[in-house]
């Protein structure tokens, strides 16, 4: 096996165990949170995370592309250049991070003027905004810290890092929530521990790996350089927020904030189907950076049709699940909510995965031929769409979330299948369909899983943990074995296995 390949093996381990592991503890640990506070209260704490999401937006520009950059300069051997854009991108945070610090204070201080809080929570939702804005200062000032896993090719350390990071945010709110008074806040404040301890690992093991590389003078024309190549992402994320990161803030202001909380359930799975797609997408990029670069076309081609293969059967695996089992799995997790209900919302939101999952591998090629320009456009274009049909949809109908969780998964099926598969291929030179048997495998296998998980289903119905455990993971075999003779042929299913046993 080469040594790229098993590299590449080793950080997909890891990932998967990271999926695993924080899957498991936002399981238990968002319905313990719901139960000790209530759904209204939870519902702050998604709605938090997104406003802070909202402020990435401008650090995008310039962080963005600062790991490709000083990447490609360190692997060409050109330490001073590499140190320059390092450094640049800790002088500009930390600039970002002085010009933030009295907005994001004027904004909490006002935040019952800006959103629907009831009167009993002001004070409580106050200090979680108040924890989770401190939580993304401390990672703006220390973003370069993981460039050394990128740059190494040594991504695996850092979801250890973060797998561990987890079980220390569920322990102390465990702890908290049995010994104190139930606030909501005490999640940001288990949030801000868990990323302490995060960046001190960073710290330690960028010293070791790339120790050569050190804060410098400042740069304005690195800093300049890392901007312009890194705004047309900062424009993507603003039409990502206007696609997918408004909908607790609308259902908050249109509707109430108990509907808020509903939708913030209905988001955990897909919060984490989103966060593994993003991780997967990262452990590609540097094998995908390296072909491009040395003109390998169709080695590139045929690495990116394994990937896009690769990550359907991985990420398919839990959307069949939730659509097979999900009224059983929220009837039992969420015993006070509509379990029928739910399922409805989580099946419109996690469907587009099936396709965008696939689909995130050539998301990266736009990076790598630094081509991002359309598709931020576009995605900003179906943004304002989704905002104009959403509010549209609630003022003349009364479909409610439905209509929320709805539009966004329509319009972002629509321009991944429209620009992003056809275009991402032209791209790089190839037919436009060439990738499009990727993603009709990936939708073949759901259909198919899903018929046989409810034939099953028919003959033994789970009532209760155990037996809804011993089904979900018969599910997930039969799934994983269905999905691998679907995507892949049987010299790849040999190559496959062989690969996870060595």
């Amino acid at each position: 096996m080469s040594t790229e390949k098993k590299e590449l093996l080793i950080n997909f381990i890891a990932i998967v165990l990271a999926f695993v592991v924080n899957a498991l503890i936002n399981f238990f640990l968002s319905s313990f949170i719901v139960n000790t506070v209530s759904e209204e209260a939870y519902g702050f704490t998604q709605l938090a995370n997104t406003f802070i999401n909202y402020f990435t937006i401008i650090t995008l520009a310039i962080n963005s592309m600062s790991s490709r950059f000083i990447s490609v300069e360190y692997h060409k051997n050109k330490i001073e250049e590499a140190n320059g854009y390092y450094s640049a991108t800790f002088w500009a945070n930390l600039i970002l991070v002085i010009i933030s610090i009295p907005i994001i204070t004027f904004l909490i201080i006002n935040l019952e003027n800006f959103i629907q809080i009831s009167p009993d929570l002001v004070i409580d939702v106050k200090m979680l905004f108040t924890f989770l804005a401190l939580n993304l200062l401390l990672g703006l000032l220390t973003t370069n810290l993981s460039v050394s896993y990128y740059i190494k090719n040594k991504l695996y350390i850092q979801s250890i890092i973060n797998m561990f990071s987890y079980f220390i945010k569920a322990i102390l709110l465990y702890v908290i929530y049995t010994k104190f008074s139930p606030y909501i806040a005490f999640v940001g404040l288990a949030t801000l521990i868990a990323t302490t301890f995060i960046q001190i690992c960073n710290l330690y093991y960028k010293r070791k790996l790339i120790g050569n590389i050190k804060i410098g003078k400042f740069d304005f024309q690195k800093i300049k350089v890392l901007f312009v190549s890194g705004i047309w992402n900062s424009i993507t994320r603003i039409g990502t927020v206007l696609s997918e990161g408004l909908d607790l803030l609308v259902t908050n202001l249109f509707l109430d904030p108990t509907s808020m909380g509903i939708l913030a359930i209905v988001k955990i799975i897909p919060n984490i189907i989103g966060t593994v797609i993003g991780n997967l997408s990262t452990i590609f990029m540097p094998n995908l950076t390296k072909a491009y670069a040395t003109k390998k076309k169709e080695e590139l081609k045929h690495m990116i049709q394994e990937e896009m293969q690769f990550v359907g059967i991985f990420l398919n695996i839990p959307i069949i699940c939730i659509i097979v089992l999900g009224d059983i799995l929220f009837k039992l997790w969420f015993p006070t909510q509509d379990a029928n209900y739910l399922l409805l919302l989580s099946i419109i939101s996690i469907s587009h995965w099936i396709i965008i999952g696939p689909a995130s591998i050539i998301h990266n090629v736009f990076t790598v031929i630094n081509k991002i320009k359309i598709n931020s456009i576009l995605v900003c274009v179906t943004g304002f769409l989704n905002i104009l049909i959403v509010y549209a949809l609630l003022k003349t109908t009364n479909l409610g979330i439905i209509a929320v969780v709805g539009v966004s998964t329509t319009l972002s099926i629509i321009r991944n299948l429209f620009y992003t598969v056809p275009f991402g291929a032209k791209y790089l030179g190839f037919n436009w369909k060439v990738f499009f048997p990727e993603i009709f495998k990936s939708l073949l296998s759901v259909i198919i899983n899903v018929i046989i998980g409810y034939v099953i289903r028919f003959f033994f119905l789970p009532e209760t943990w155990l037996e809804l455990l011993l089904f979900g993971v018969l599910l997930c075999i039969i799934s994983f074995v269905i999905n691998c003779l679907v995507s892949f042929d049987k010299n790849k299913i040999k190559l496959f296995f062989n690969t996870l046993k060595k």
